[in-house]
């Protein structure tokens, strides 16, 4: 009979876990079983927070709109569309259904009876899959091939640009050992004299914000104030290679949840361009942003 009671409180304790488990697989992994205390029978479920990314929504100069996105809800396009121009144009990229990226298309207007058609192709991945080669075609003539190699680290080492004049534009990012961006020379064909290399320099504080930017013509110097950890302000000062201070401005950061949703930059206490930001739960759209559209986040 004490066999058949032990038997039947094991077979209990198997029953729960199962359903635990059962739980777990049912709400699409939003929970996750963290602790199970098989004497009293109780179960802990904590809520897992999602991983979200953020990325920029609109930018603003006053009343006017000046660039603008688009993040397509399936996951396979994010678009940008630059009002700045006379007449706006709209950059999309789009992706497979993995997250790989395919190509950037947009349309330049010449005149009112004609548009050109421009579009980046990304050709070729590494193992980890980065892109390796991009091509750009205009009205599917090829105008320039861009070829990128990495560290170990994965972070981008060179960048080789080729016109179609067969002219070489060679950019070689530096790092320290500690696998920090430290600078970027460049060798760039002048016409009749050949090739001509400049670097540009960069310096960095422990939290890994860039502080200061130096080229041989100017310096920029970043200054940052935080509030309750996160970059509230930024001061931004371009200096001559002199050293002689040319101008300041200042980006204010605003926060919802932690969460970066404005962007105010500022110039003389009067703010001249105010940018939105939003989440994303799609990693891949984090990465267009930043390697498409160049957008810095603090």
């Amino acid at each position: 009979m004490k066999d058949f009671i032990r038997y039947i409180l094991v077979l209990a304790c198997i029953l729960a876990c199962v359903f635990a488990v059962s739980c777990k697989a049912g709400d699409g992994g939003d929970t996750t079983v963290t602790d199970t205390d098989v004497q009293d029978g109780t179960t802990e479920i904590k809520q897992e927070e999602k991983v979200t990314y953020t990325v920029p929504l609109k930018k603003m100069k006053g009343d006017k709109v000046l660039y603008e996105y688009e993040y397509s809800p399936d996951g396979l396009s994010v678009s940008k569309t630059d009002y700045t121009e006379e007449t706006p144009i709209t950059y999309t990229v789009t992706f497979d259904e993995s997250g790989k990226p395919l190509q950037t298309e947009w349309t330049v207007k010449i005149n009112e009876e004609r548009s050109e058609l421009w579009r980046d192709s990304y050709d070729e991945f590494d193992s980890e899959g980065r892109i390796t080669l991009e091509r750009r075609y205009c009205e599917g003539q090829i105008e320039n091939a861009f070829a990128y190699t990495y560290n170990e680290a994965g972070d981008i080492e060179t960048q080789t640009t080729r016109n179609v004049k067969q002219e070489n534009i060679i950019y070689r990012l530096l790092y320290d050992d500690m696998g920090t961006h430290t600078g970027t020379r460049f060798k760039k064909y002048n016409g009749e004299n050949g090739y001509y290399t400049e670097e540009k320099k960069f310096s960095y504080d422990s939290e890994g914000r860039i502080v200061s930017e130096e080229s041989s013509s100017f310096t920029t110097l970043h200054e940052y104030k935080l509030t309750e950890g996160f970059v509230t302000r930024e001061k931004i000062t371009n200096k001559s290679a002199d050293g002689e201070a040319l101008w300041s401005y200042y980006y204010q950061y605003f926060y919802e949840n932690g969460k970066l949703c404005k962007k105010d930059c500022s110039f003389e206490g009067e703010v001249t361009e105010s940018e939105t930001f939003c989440q994303t739960e799609l990693e891949h759209y984090s990465r267009a942003v930043d390697w498409v559209f160049r957008e810095r986040l603090p």
